[in-house]
């Protein structure tokens, strides 16, 4: 799975917009981020998302002791949802951003959160974690990937706002891990 959040990561790294000229006045710059910014948003976005769920893959599975059929089939749907992501970060880019990409974008973030928290109830369930993980430790584990799928499910309606609504609208997710941690050491 390593590999293909690593293609991914660097397919959507790779369609940064480049400058047509390497002139670094702040004119140039400011005209290349005004006619590149839909894209830019998007890109930059897409990176930090498959950023975050990688790092959320890896916990999830550092955790394991073996797997199962219906475990490795939830891991292969995500991985179709994450490069279904990558589609959709497309056809934002080809598309400046319209609402039907940014919807989907948002929905296919929203089934890899889904599919890695069935998954890894999936897996404490049938006892395919690792035996040194308390059960707080799996609780807390389970309520981050839950909030990684809800501030995916969030951005659903911004996507009607447009791209800068948009991506701010992703700026939920920080805000809700605060809170989430927050509340975890109060109770």
């Amino acid at each position: 799975m390593d590999v293909v959040f690593a293609l991914v990561l660097w397919r959507v790294f790779s369609r940064l917009p480049k400058p047509e000229n390497m002139d670094l006045t702040e004119d140039a710059l400011i005209a290349f981020w005004n006619s590149a910014q839909a894209d830019l948003e998007m890109i930059i976005i897409g990176i930090l998302l498959v950023v975050f769920y990688w790092i959320q893959n890896n916990r999830l599975f550092g955790n394991l002791e073996r797997t199962d059929t219906l475990h490795t089939a939830i891991s292969l749907v995500q991985i179709f949802a994450l490069l279904f992501f990558l589609y959709t970060n497309n056809l934002g880019i080809q598309f400046d951003g319209n609402t039907g990409s940014l919807l989907l974008q948002s929905i296919s973030l929203t089934m890899v959160g889904l599919l890695a928290l069935w998954g890894w109830r999936h897996a404490c369930s049938t006892g395919l974690v690792s035996d040194e993980l308390t059960q707080d430790e799996r609780i807390k584990t389970t309520g981050s990937v839950s909030l990684e799928m809800y501030s995916a499910l969030i951005t659903i309606p911004f996507a009607f706002a447009g791209v800068t609504i948009w991506t701010l609208s992703w700026l939920l997710y920080p805000v809700g891990r605060w809170l989430f941690m927050r509340a975890r050491k109060i109770a």
